[in-house]
């Protein structure tokens, strides 16, 4: 059986707006003293973090997940993607 390794990158995010694409995973906290959005579908599906909170998204197997964009005023994101 092949093993198949997956690579993680982490690092911090602070410019606005920042797009991230074909993802497989994606762990974002909001270290920032203003919220922090972070949205798909080109804005359609928003979700507003608050300093020190942190939101994990992860695909099915096979699949990416959409385009996420970051946004927001002074955003220090820590992401943690593959």
């Amino acid at each position: 059986m092949a093993e198949t390794k997956q690579s993680l990158q982490i690092y911090t995010i602070s410019t606005s707006p920042t797009s991230l694409l074909a993802l497989n995973t994606f762990s974002v906290f909001n270290a920032s003293n203003d919220l922090l959005s972070v949205s798909v579908d080109g804005g359609t599906n928003t979700i507003s973090l608050s300093t020190n909170q942190s939101l994990s998204l992860e695909s099915a197997t096979g699949f990416v997940l959409p385009t996420i964009i970051l946004s927001g005023t002074n955003i220090q994101a820590q992401v943690v993607t593959s």
